[in-house]
């Protein structure tokens, strides 16, 4: 072997050896960027489900308020409507009463002592607009619908028995 076969020889085996080391770093560096990205991938996938989880518990949680809302509404409605329904049977009934003109009167009576003499007092006997009396700058009203209004108001909790 010549001297430049020698020369030729070992920079082939020093290429070769600087490629084979490369080769094993270019596998270590993917075998190090393919562990990472599994790792990466995991971490996302279970951040996504997290933020899945969550974004689903909240949704559900705004339903459930939702329908509660829903639910509370009809609720009330049908509160109100059986009030009214109350509200207006009470009325006529008190109406319907032959005690009502004494009533009406007594609180036309009422309403002249407080108001004092020279007072203006109207009594409704017919309709439901009740007694309404003014004397220079005061002025009382006792219609009906206030006075059963009042009535069921002081009834207070006996009223909350409707709803149970």
């Amino acid at each position: 072997m010549t001297g430049l076969e020698t020369v030729r020889n070992h920079h082939l085996a020093a290429a070769r050896a600087r490629a084979d080391e490369v080769l094993r770093d270019a596998h270590v560096q993917a075998q190090q960027i393919a562990s990472k990205s599994s790792a990466d991938a995991a971490a996302l996938i279970e951040n996504a489900k997290k933020e899945g989880e969550e974004a689903a518990a909240l949704d559900t949680s705004r339903e459930w308020t939702a329908a509660r809302r829903w639910a509370r509404g009809i609720i009330l409605a049908a509160q109100q409507g059986v009030y009214r329904d109350l509200h207006a049977a009470a009325a006529a009934a008190v109406h319907a009463d032959p005690r009502y003109p004494v009533l009406l009167e007594r609180l036309a009576d009422e309403a002249r002592r407080r108001l004092g003499p020279g007072a203006d007092v109207d009594v409704d006997f017919s309709g439901d607009a009740g007694v309404r009396a003014t004397r220079k700058d005061r002025h009382i009203a006792w219609s009906l619908d206030s006075i059963v209004a009042d009535s069921i108001e002081r009834l207070g909790p006996e009223i909350e028995e409707l709803w149970r």
